[in-house]
């Protein structure tokens, strides 16, 4: 099964993301000897070369690092109270999102779902203050591309719309896990570690919401989230100089991975925000797809480095 969203980093210096159809487009120039680093959310870490990858023809296989543990001795548990008990445990078991300024690869782009055409294309590192005011993206090694009709496909999202998956608190199923049902559990490996996978749902009243979290048995920590939201109709809607523009969300997808850092807690590692959305103004309607993938780096970003993310947007360049 191809493995969208893996995320491979070559040297140390070039970053890559594989597409929905699990290739990556790797250039020319690298030596035999050069190293290729290959993380997912759903799968073990891999470390290899470029040798090794063209004896194995280019493709790897990567191991799950989800292993449903086949022989265990447990109480019934009740995963609604499991999931109240890891939630008030964020404050100790996690560090604050963004200090110190937290610093990314980034891979983000926006669409016209009908034809798959660019509208905006950014790849390369960010760094992140306290508020989406406050992203900067690295001018030293990044590419971007921006159509000369930007303007007409975005209405309502923004390149930053992805800062809301970084924080474990931000997520609908924790700030308003009373409303959801945990409907099903079970004890699996994640990361060589034993967890609990616990499912839960949201009725459409409130939204319409299905996914998993994965919580470390010993210390109540939620390593990892996923989760969907139904389509909702007229999603937002804002007045402007040429009438009501009315965006309906067509989908939603998110994933995000807490690791422990140095000092023993949790924090972002890595995640994935998919966002499709039909925008209409007057006559005219545009379906739109925004698609953002990020992994946590240990890299310091010179200030003079830097422009603001929002910026980019604004630009009028040709693709």
């Amino acid at each position: 099964m191809p493995v969208e969203g893996a995320y491979i980093e070559i040297n140390k210096k070039i970053f890559l993301f594989s597409d929905n159809k699990g290739l990556v487009d790797i250039p020319d120039g690298f030596n035999p000897s050069d190293s290729v680093f290959i993380s997912h959310l759903s799968y073990k870490k891999l470390n290899t070369t470029i040798e090794k990858l063209e004896k194995l023809s280019n493709v790897v296989v990567l191991e799950s690092q989800m292993k449903e543990l086949k022989e265990i001795t447990v109480s019934n548990l009740n995963p609604k109270k499991y999931v109240e008990q890891s939630i008030k445990l964020i404050s100790k078991n996690y560090t604050y999102s963004f200090e110190p300024p937290l610093s990314l690869h980034a891979d983000i782009s926006f669409s016209n779902s009908d034809d798959n055409s660019e509208i905006i294309k950014y790849k390369g590192k960010l760094k992140l203050n306290q508020t989406k005011k406050n992203i900067y993206a690295g001018k030293d090694n990044f590419t971007e591309v921006i159509s000369e009709n930007a303007d007409k496909y975005i209405f309502q999202l923004k390149p930053y719309n992805f800062v809301s998956i970084i924080p474990i608190s931000s997520h609908p199923v924790i700030k308003k896990y009373k409303n959801f049902s945990f409907h099903k559990y079970e004890y699996i490996l994640y990361k060589n570690q034993e967890a609990v996978k616990i499912y839960f749902q949201i009725d459409r009243k409130h939204g319409g919401q299905s996914g998993y979290l994965i919580i470390n048995s010993e210390d109540k920590g939620i390593m990892s989230l996923s989760y969907s939201i139904n389509p909702i109709k007229d999603w937002i809607g804002e007045k402007t100089k040429k009438g009501i523009v009315k965006t309906s969300l067509l989908s939603y997808y998110v994933e995000s991975d807490y690791e422990k850092d140095n000092s023993g807690l949790y924090s972002f590692s890595s995640g994935r925000e998919n966002i499709k959305v039909s925008t209409k103004a007057g006559k005219d309607i545009v379906n739109t797809t925004s698609d953002s993938y990020l992994k946590k780096i240990n890299e310091h970003i010179k200030n003079e480095n830097l422009i603001k993310l929002e910026d980019i947007s604004r630009k009028k360049t040709s693709p």
